[in-house]
């Protein structure tokens, strides 16, 4: 998000008529997850080294839509292609982030490499009010009563854990 606290949007992408936003997300500085917004559906797709592919990641949904307390910066399909083939995130640790890489591999929503990275260029869109809305509904809709989806990734983060290789 910008100074002005207008969102700042990478040139879209479609898949098969699906219209998406490439970026890298991090936290405290350190590149934390790929990611891409389907525009068309309102969900946030991550990718993950352990897996192969990009997942339906609903905490980072949420934070794209609602919290903004990541740091997401636009990438190309290129750049993004770039950074999964030099291994540059690197994969979860299956002992720290158990739960979260069994909440993921579970996740049937899913897209590969090419899906995202074989995408067609399309001009510049902001969402609208619209989807903006319906996203932090869905968000809302899918926490547990009492809960935060980032409330464990703040968790992980606070405790030091790091999606990343040390």
């Amino acid at each position: 998000m910008s100074v002005t606290g207008e969102f700042q949007r990478a040139p879209s992408e479609s898949r098969k008529g699906h219209v998406m936003s490439l970026y890298t997300v991090s936290y405290l500085g350190q590149d934390q997850w790929l990611a891409y917004e389907d525009t068309q559906v309102a969900r946030i797709y991550a990718y993950v080294p352990n897996l192969g592919r990009f997942v339906l990641h609903r905490q980072l949904g949420q934070d794209f839509y609602w919290d903004n307390e990541l740091d997401w910066t636009p990438v190309d399909a290129a750049a993004g292609h770039g950074i999964v083939e030099a291994g540059q995130l690197g994969k979860l640790d299956g002992r720290r982030h158990s739960d979260l890489l069994n909440e993921l591999a579970a996740e049937p929503d899913c897209r590969t490499t090419d899906e995202v990275f074989g995408a067609q260029p399309v001009p510049d869109r902001t969402p609208t009010p619209q989807e903006f809305a319906t996203a932090k509904i869905n968000a809302l809709a899918a926490a547990a009563p009492g809960k935060c989806h980032l409330q464990g990734l703040r968790q992980r983060q606070a405790q030091g854990g790091q999606c990343r290789r040390p």
